[in-house]
Parts: structure tokens; C-alpha cells; sequence
């Protein structure tokens, strides 16, 4: 009865002593904000930038426009990110504007079509999921 104890208890407490892991997939919003003052190239800021976006959306939507606007500075050049940015930002109109923010991701969608690769599937399905939610 003794070693039962011992062993729940060592059940128990192994169990709050992983509090602290992220899930999979999950990222520390100070470690994407440092890659963002790293000299790396504007396509890795730009999908920082998103994903800092989607970490603030639901907390802090006055930051998540900040990253998304940041994002859209450092996709200007790449059509790719450039049709990225134009998802996010209808993101942020799906509240206030849906009528605009589901043009957006129409928008989006189009452009990403033109690119091969499960990244554009992504982002592709993103948009499909956000115009979805809007109406």
C-alpha cells in the first residue's frame, strides 16, 4: 500500500513538474521578437512577423496589427508574402469590416494560387478558413 502511495504521488508531481513545455508548435513570443533585430533576410521577418501576429490576435489586437504591419514593411518586394500580408490584414478587418476583410481573403487566395508548395497550401486554406468565419 505503501509503494502504491509512493508511486502516485511521483505520478502527481512529474505531472506539474511539465508545466513549463510549450506545446508543439508553439513559440515564446520574446524569441520570434529577438529574430526580429537579427540580421537575417526580409522573407524569415516577414513570417516572423505573421506568426508574432497570430500570437497576439487574441490577447492584444493594438500588437498583432503592429506585427502585422511590420510583416507587410518586410514583404514588400516578394509576391509571395505581399499576397501573405494581404491575409493577415483582412485578419484584422474580419471583426469591424467583415464585407472587407472577406474580399481580402478572396484576394489573397488568388494570388497565393500562382504559388507551388505546401506553404502557399497553407496560407491558401487560412484564407479559405478565415472567409468561412466571416460569414
Amino acid at each position: 500500500m505503501k509503494l502504491y502511495s509512493i508511486l502516485i504521488l511521483i505520478f502527481i508531481l512529474s505531472g506539474t513538474y511539465n508545466n513549463g513545455q510549450d506545446a508543439p508548435g508553439r513559440f515564446k513570443k520574446d524569441s520570434l521578437a529577438k529574430i526580429l533585430e537579427q540580421p537575417v533576410n526580409d522573407s524569415i521577418k516577414a513570417r516572423v512577423s505573421f506568426l508574432l501576429s497570430d500570437e497576439w490576435a487574441d490577447s492584444d489586437t493594438t500588437a498583432s496589427k503592429k506585427y502585422t504591419m511590420l510583416g507587410k514593411g518586410f514583404s514588400k518586394g516578394n509576391p509571395f508574402w505581399e499576397a501573405v500580408s494581404l491575409l493577415y490584414e483582412g485578419k484584422l478587418l474580419a471583426a469591424t469590416a467583415p464585407d472587407s476583410a472577406a474580399g481580402m481573403f478572396m484576394l489573397a487566395e488568388k494570388r497565393l494560387k500562382r504559388f507551388p508548395g505546401p506553404a502557399a497550401l497553407l496560407f491558401r486554406s487560412m484564407c479559405w478558413h478565415d472567409y468561412a468565419r466571416v460569414f
